[in-house]
């Protein structure tokens, strides 16, 4: 394995980080971890698999040492993140604290998809928003968000990222705007005409073909109503089969009722 832990590499990151943590868990060398706290972040893919690793211990065990070590070599995100993770209860000034962090955790989070939007860079706010979903839900990146997923996806990331694309497109671009149109179409579940319809208002099926992604627009003044995001669920695009995967996650998304 890399970064000095000896052993074998795998080809699915997780799975390495999976047994990196499990090993210092068998081993208690949570010290090991230490070095890393304050550099590990998902925008660094070498430090990002340590990211990964530090999460997945934490969530194994009585994480409290280990947060204090973060928030002591000011790494908050890291230290929120690890209570997220744990089913423990931790100390109560602790958990004050962290709790009182994360509302500006939020904001650093999205400061690059903001930034994005201002600009009007559609197409890279659109791939910063599917790594953000998937992070969020503890997946890598190049993997897919599923049902599951979205079910479960935390109502103030989705607002928050939802808000950002409504505010910075004047309503032109969200969830919450695609959802309208869908609720028009009689909130497809299935694979129907109503669904048809939908990916119809919003551009992605044009006659009875999907359109391709490199063929969208990216425009809030000429793109249809609704067209973007969707990278978080790139399957309409990818063929019929995919596509019937695309209408239950997006069914699931659209039936919630904080969005």
């Amino acid at each position: 394995m890399r970064q000095g832990l000896e052993g074998c590499e795998f080809s699915h990151l997780s799975f390495q980080e999976f047994l990196a943590a499990a090993e210092i868990k068998a081993l208690k060398q949570e010290s090991k971890l230490y070095p890393y706290l304050k550099d590990a972040n998902i925008s660094n893919k070498d430090k990002a698999w340590w990211c990964g690793t530090i999460l997945l211990y934490a969530s194994q065990v009585n994480p409290i040492v280990l947060i204090e070590e973060a928030l002591k070599q000011d790494a908050p995100d890291l230290a929120f993140d690890c209570w997220q993770e744990t089913q423990y209860t931790i100390d109560p000034i602790i958990e004050a604290q962290l709790k009182t962090l994360e509302p500006t955790l939020r904001s650093r989070r999205y400061s690059k998809l903001e930034l994005l939007l201002k600009a009007g860079e559609w197409r890279a706010a659109d791939r910063e928003t599917y790594r953000l979903m998937i992070t969020t839900v503890g997946k890598d990146e190049g993997q897919e968000v599923d049902r599951e997923d979205l079910e479960n996806f935390p109502c103030e990331d989705l607002r928050a990222i939802d808000n950002l694309w409504v505010t910075a497109s004047n309503g032109h671009f969200g969830f919450s705007v695609q959802k309208k149109i869908w609720e028009k179409c009689g909130s497809p579940m299935s694979y129907n005409n109503g669904y048809e319809k939908f990916m119809k208002a919003v551009g992605w099926l044009r006659g009875y073909n999907f359109v391709s992604y490199k063929e969208y627009k990216f425009s809030s003044s000429l793109s249809p109503t609704g067209e973007l995001p969707v990278d978080f669920e790139i399957a309409h695009y990818l063929g019929p089969a995919r596509g019937m995967s695309s209408v239950r996650c997006l069914g699931t998304l659209f039936s919630r009722s904080d969005l």
